[in-house]
């Protein structure tokens, strides 16, 4: 080995042969920490330097952890094989076959004095020491003993255990093995590192299999469900429809065009659960072709006016002759939720415009209501499913799902759905698609 040479000042000093030993240890160990996938093997190699260092007997290496009491307890990473029967020699060889560890949870030793006071213990006569536990019956003797706690960054991590030096332990020694037990220290800190960031993975790993596995029941819940109640409502809306042909009296007529009304108003939040697992489960597909936008908007004013009648509220548009690339189908649905949500939330008496801009081959498609306006903490959560914002506290009906799938299927049709603006006079949503 090179000799390597210390400078203060204008002195050289040489390591001693001591010094030497020690840094070489420091060296190994911390290169095979690197090099090493196995830590029983980096371990071992540091119980070998310490007994070499300290001339002791046996001894062990561990780690300090923690039971679900939180009271604390040895791990060993190394540990000399005195197995004295063959009980002990059993748990030895299945400990050391299964990459495992034996572990020490009796603290009235020596050890346990040294651990539970975080101070090194020097014990050169272990059989009438005051602070002995006493040992298992058959166990090698014990005649001196030291144990020296492991800190890394104040935190007890570990423990370097060495028995029966000829002539016993001292200061000296402590102080010879001192810079391996840094070293060691630093490895078992890189390790527990290494494992909480490997536990958190896991969390992780695990925390988003559950939301999925959450996700798609959700989802398989909301499809059956939505199925199962648009076949009944079907019937009731064909019933309604038979019922309004015949000649029935002014209230009866009012009545069954209500039932009607409410049958495909309800009709409707079906379709929007059916269309939110459908995205969900990444099975939504749309159709876009040219659309005209004049026909599409009257029929949006049609199956909105039963809502603005009700609400006093009066719809004006403003629309150009233009086509834009949607699903037709899909086009209406979204602006019947945008309108049908801007005449809810317009007080009585008030306007809901929509017209149309075009714009860099875009067609600007938008919706001004006279509502209370949407606060600046609530518009990131404006798009989110079943979020209605605090309004599921107030008169005004909802589910808090219209926005979502009107953004998800703008979205779908290659478009925009966004809140250009909002304050206490009201909202405007924008629908932005391509001009066909």
């Amino acid at each position: 080995m090179q000799i390597l040479s210390f400078r203060w000042s204008n002195v050289v000093m040489t390591p001693t042969p001591v010094q030497q030993d020690v840094l070489g240890a420091v060296t190994e160990i911390l290169g095979c920490y690197f090099g090493a996938e196995d830590p029983h093997q980096v371990f071992g190699l540091v119980l070998d330097h310490v007994l070499a260092l300290t001339g002791g007997e046996y001894g062990f290496v561990a780690e300090v952890r923690h039971d679900l009491a939180d009271q604390p307890y040895l791990s060993s990473w190394a540990v000399s094989d005195i197995a004295w029967s063959d009980e002990t020699r059993a748990a030895h060889r299945a400990a050391h076959e299964a990459g495992g560890a034996m572990e020490f949870h009796n603290l009235d030793t020596l050890f346990g004095w040294a651990l539970r006071h975080e101070r090194p213990i020097i014990a050169n006569d272990a059989p009438t020491d005051p602070r002995r536990g006493g040992l298992p019956a058959g166990h090698p003797p014990m005649q001196s003993f030291l144990g020296l706690p492991l800190h890394r960054d104040d935190e007890l991590v570990g423990m370097i255990a060495v028995a029966n030096r000829p002539g016993g332990f001292d200061d000296a020694v402590l102080a010879v093995i001192e810079p391996v037990a840094v070293a060691t220290a630093t490895v078992i800190g890189a390790y527990r590192a290494e494992r909480a960031r490997h536990l958190a993975e896991e969390i992780e790993r695990d925390a988003l299999a559950l939301a999925e596995h959450a996700n798609r029941a959700k989802t398989e819940f909301l499809s059956r469900v939505s199925h199962e109640l648009r076949t009944p409502l079907n019937s009731i809306l064909g019933f309604a429809q038979i019922l309004e042909m015949r000649n029935l009296d002014p209230d009866d007529t009012v009545a069954i065009t209500n039932i009607r009304r409410a049958g495909e108003h309800l009709l409707r939040l079906v379709q929007d659960l059916i269309d939110v697992s459908q995205v969900e489960a990444g099975t939504l597909t749309v159709d876009t072709e040219s659309v005209a936008l004049g026909p599409v908007v009257e029929q949006v004013r049609r199956l909105t006016a039963h809502e603005a009648e009700r609400g006093t509220v009066t719809l004006v548009t403003r629309i150009d002759d233009v086509c834009v690339r949607a699903d037709p189908t899909r086009l209406v649905q979204v602006l019947v939720n945008v309108v049908s949500n801007a005449v809810k939330y317009s007080p009585a008496g008030s306007v809901v415009g929509l017209s149309t801009a075009v714009s860099d081959d875009h067609v600007r498609i938008r919706i001004a209501d006279a509502g209370p306006g949407i606060p600046p903490e609530f518009r990131e959560r404006l798009f989110d499913p079943f979020d209605r914002l605090g309004a599921e506290h107030s008169h005004i009906p909802g589910t808090g799902i219209g926005l979502t799938v009107a953004r998800q299927l703008v979205t779908a049709m290659h478009g925009r759905l966004e809140l250009t603006s909002s304050s206490s006079d009201g909202s405007v949503f924008e629908v932005v698609l391509p001009q066909a």
